[in-house]
């Protein structure tokens, strides 16, 4: 599928195609994911400032999708009322977003293979499940291009009217289970206040 094709629907067909292609490249490290096999990281330095790090890293993969979904990007790929659609910039969305889902991946999977000592064993595989969801979620939004595309491009192809709109609305949170559960993990850890004498709190 490319822009020379006349059908139409090409600009959705075309970011539908380019999204299965990187689902496609990644398949290995996806499955490995999915049967949870971690890939071995040494932890450099301090445990904790480590797994700090990490934390911050997943928000900074995630926050990615504000640059590739951001307006001017949408509408340098996808065009508007006064721009064309390129095939080009359709194709580098796709293969942001799909880079993007497979940063989160590797991220898991690393923190989940992290060497740290056994009692950091529980955070470590906590905050690995801190991006279940928003692997999740892109999943299911590019299964839902797919089908948004076939049903625009089998709707013109029978000449009726189109029954679905074309959606790039795509946000990606953290599900309040899984930082529930790091955050268990975490309180032993966490600073505490000590009683002194006469049972005051210092």
């Amino acid at each position: 599928m490319t822009t020379e094709s006349d059908n139409p629907a090409w600009p959705y067909l075309v970011f539908a195609e380019q999204l299965e292609a990187g689902f496609a490249a990644h398949a290995d490290a996806v499955a490995a994911y999915q049967r949870g096999e971690p890939i071995v990281t040494a932890c450099p330095g301090d445990t904790m400032t480590e797994l700090r790090r990490r934390l911050e890293l997943s928000g900074d993969i995630v926050d990615r999708l504000e640059v590739i979904f951001a307006p001017t990007a949408v509408v340098a790929a996808f065009g508007d009322a006064t721009h064309p659609c390129h095939e080009a910039g359709i194709r580098q969305v796709a293969d942001e977003l799909t880079t993007l889902y497979d940063d989160l991946i590797t991220w898991s999977r690393t923190t989940m293979g992290l060497t740290v000592q056994p009692q950091y064993t529980l955070v470590a595989r906590a905050l690995a499940n801190f991006v279940r969801k928003p692997i999740r979620q892109i999943e299911e939004f590019c299964a839902d291009v797919r089908r948004r595309a076939d049903i625009i491009n089998a709707d013109l192809a029978a000449n009726r009217p189109v029954s679905t709109n074309f959606s790039l609305v795509l946000s990606l949170a953290m599900d309040d289970l899984d930082v529930a559960a790091y955050n268990g993990a975490m309180e032993p850890f966490r600073p505490t206040k000590h009683r002194g004498l006469f049972g005051r709190r210092k």
